[in-house]
């Protein structure tokens, strides 16, 4: 008797002990932003590739990681007088129908999300048709169902728009993450893959093909990401073949209480500034209905790439892009009246 209840007792140990050893986590529904919160992350560079390793017990190390002074953030609200899409058709009668719906819904600029048990959902957001008249799309499309953890795989949503021609998000990997300030126990790695095609600019000759592979791991505890890895190739065919790729590394810094009555920026429609020529080579023009007091241009990762503040030309300001590489950025600024713009344009060869 007393030599099976050893082997009981052991094997009860050595069940213990492995559970500790592997440290496997489910994502949940509280695995995501929480409303009237703003998630800061840093940028840091890019070297390490055994964060590309996958499997059980995984130890990633980036404890040496250089930080570049960069940052980025989204702020997340229920606050019934924000409008995310500031400009677009028929805005306010959906943003009233959601606002007396529930609070599973999250908004934030140009996107609302729907949080449930099961999936955490894009609910809307926008689209270009004829006449460069940008209007809300109703999507429902979930981007990560609950529970999800180590081995799960999660196919391309049966709903998610034509441009889309390949999506699958996998669990890959779980283990240690070891960071510059902190070790996280127990993280669970998402992968996420997708391809798109589409014309860029409606009307437009040229189309963009895109292809990501975006690494996230996340604890049992986080709402967001504690660090996540986004691997970008972009193909534009106009008005002949180009192509550029982009790496982003983000580690989370923290996040910030916003009681309801903080103000979000308040921002234009992108029909109210014009961008010429488009796409341009070796100068962009940037023409606005009020004087221009500050210019950011910013590539698709979210990073400036030129700054000019104190701009005294007027509503019309020219700018010197040659030494900027061929690919889609992003005009933004404020106007004297301290209203903020932004407008894509293309930057091609010549």
């Amino acid at each position: 008797m007393k030599h099976y209840t050893l082997i009981i007792v052991c094997f009860i140990a050595m069940h213990m002990l492995y559970n500790s050893a592997t440290g496997q986590i489910t994502l949940t529904s509280a695995n995501t932003p929480k409303a009237e919160y703003k998630y800061t992350f840093q940028k840091i560079q890019f070297n390490y590739t055994d964060l590309f390793h996958a499997g059980a017990d995984t130890v990633w190390n980036i404890s040496s990681a250089v930080f570049t002074g960069d940052t980025t953030t989204t702020h997340y609200t229920q606050d019934t007088a924000f409008d995310p899409f500031p400009g677009c058709a028929a805005t306010w009668d959906i943003i009233d129908s959601i606002n007396n719906l529930d609070f599973t819904y999250l908004k934030t600029s140009n996107a609302i999300y729907q949080v449930t048990d099961s999936a955490f959902i894009l609910a809307y957001g926008t689209k270009d048709v004829e006449g460069n008249l940008t209007v809300i799309d109703p999507l429902n499309i979930p981007l990560q169902i609950f529970p999800f953890s180590f081995g799960s795989v999660m196919p391309k949503p049966a709903n998610m728009p034509d441009k889309y021609i390949e999506w699958e998000k996998t669990c890959d990997a779980y283990g240690t993450l070891i960071c510059p300030d902190t070790t996280y126990h127990n993280v669970l790695r998402i992968k996420t893959t997708d391809s798109t095609f589409y014309q860029l600019i409606p009307n437009h000759p040229g189309t963009t093909s895109l292809k990501s592979v975006k690494y996230e791991w996340y604890t049992s505890g986080s709402n967001v990401p504690v660090l996540s890895l986004g691997l970008y190739y972009s193909i534009i065919d106009y008005p002949s073949e180009q192509w550029w790729r982009d790496t982003i590394a983000l580690l989370f810094q923290s996040k910030t209480y916003l009681p309801l009555d903080t103000p979000f920026q308040v921002i234009v429609p992108e029909n109210s500034i014009i961008t010429y020529p488009n796409p341009a080579t070796n100068t962009i023009t940037i023409e606005g209905n009020d004087s221009i007091s500050e210019l950011i241009i910013f590539n698709t990762s979210g990073f400036a790439v030129m700054h000019f503040n104190q701009i005294t030309a007027g509503n019309k300001v020219t700018v010197n892009i040659s030494a900027l590489s061929k690919g889609l950025y992003i005009a933004a600024g404020r106007f004297t009246s301290g209203a903020d713009f932004r407008k894509r344009f293309i930057v091609t060869e010549d």
